[in-house]
């Protein structure tokens, strides 16, 4: 379940961080949940 919530939080973070009235703070941020959790998850699952 923190998979799916930390990508799509990152997801979401990216999605405001780029286009037409981008927050550039948010493109910084996107990929932090991510890389916050990867080192607890099993390798197959953070290289995914």
């Amino acid at each position: 379940m923190t998979v799916i919530v930390s990508t799509l939080l990152s997801s979401v973070l990216l999605l405001f961080g780029t286009g037409l009235h981008p927050v550039v703070a948010l493109t910084w941020l996107g990929p932090l949940p991510v890389l916050w959790l990867a080192p607890r998850w099993r390798r197959r699952t953070a290289r995914g």
